[in-house]
């Protein structure tokens, strides 16, 4: 299910990033190209960690299914707000 969203999601960010007529003025128009590399991400994740938990491993595709959504988490505002350090990460969630 979660590959699925992704595909909807990388879909989308392709569309949008194509027709820049559909992004508001203050949105930056390398924003959704670039956030395709997020749904890819969960792409390539998603699908062998179900696989693993499936057939393998349970506990391997949980911390797989949880290390993505601290990813997404992380990067909810995209990539290019992703802190680039430990630091970076702790001032920018508000946490120091």
């Amino acid at each position: 299910m979660d590959v699925l969203v992704c595909l909807i999601w990388l879909g989308s960010f392709h569309h949008v990033g194509l027709h820049p007529e559909l992004v508001e003025e203050h949105v930056d128009e390398s924003f959704f190209p670039r956030e395709r590399t997020r749904a890819l991400i969960g792409i390539a994740l998603y699908a062998p960690a179900a696989v693993i938990g499936g057939f393998m491993a349970p506990p391997a595709a949980l911390a797989i299914f949880f290390t993505l959504a601290v990813f997404y988490w992380l990067t909810s505002q995209g990539l290019s707000s992703f802190p680039r350090s430990a630091g970076g990460l702790l001032t920018s969630y508000g946490l120091v």
